[in-house]
């Protein structure tokens, strides 16, 4: 096992035993708790990790600040800004310690499109297709599946939350932000802003 793998594995065995029995804690503690933890199993004092994304603002502006704090937590970051082309081959290829991703509400305008994409197991038929961590968890994965098929609205939300809770103790990943998404039209349009930042001309009418 190379040093990336295994300073990978040693980041995600401490979250899932930390988060064993345990609350979550909030945005602002993890990253105090991680340094922390890395730092007493000998993981940071020594390794330099790398973010990975891409140029399009505020992309590269949240890579350099998240690479601050993550040092000033004890561990080292070495912020890596690559342009689109070069920047999916590379994470298609794992050859990073942490990237960040931006993400929409998808063509479901609920939680499927994005837990399918980012936390389901990587499958034949396009499950886990950004899930570039390789996080696989069989729970999770029974979940979204059930999500895919149910029916019943109340049944199927109960799934959703239940995955969301998963997500949130087991943390494959973490939040960092959420982008406002503004729009601009005269006075005289009335257009419905759509959860997932697509203009539907039917639902836009003219006063």
């Amino acid at each position: 096992m190379d040093h990336r793998n295994r300073h990978r594995y040693h980041l995600h065995r401490s979250i899932r035993q930390r988060n064993a029995g345990a609350r979550v804690p909030q945005k602002g503690v993890r990253l105090s708790w991680l340094g922390r933890r890395l730092s007493r199993e000998g993981v940071g004092t020594h390794v330099t990790f790398t973010t990975t994304l891409g140029t399009i603002q505020p992309a590269a502006d949240i890579c350099q600040a998240a690479s601050a704090m993550l040092t000033q937590v004890g561990i080292r970051t070495r912020p890596n800004i690559q342009i689109q082309t070069l920047l999916f081959p590379k994470l298609e290829k794992h050859d990073t310690s942490f990237y960040l991703l931006s993400w929409g509400g998808g063509v479901t305008s609920d939680a499927l499109y994005t837990l399918n994409a980012l936390l389901h197991s990587v499958g034949p038929k396009g499950e886990g297709d950004f899930n570039m961590g390789r996080w696989s968890n069989a729970e999770m994965d029974r979940l979204i599946d059930d999500i895919k098929t149910q029916t019943q609205p109340a049944a199927r939300d109960e799934a959703i939350r239940k995955a969301l809770v998963l997500a949130n103790r087991e943390l494959p990943v973490v939040t960092i932000h959420q982008q406002r998404l503004p729009w601009a039209g005269r006075k005289n349009v009335n257009a419905w802003f759509s959860p997932v930042n697509t203009v539907y001309f039917y639902r836009v009418r003219i006063e």
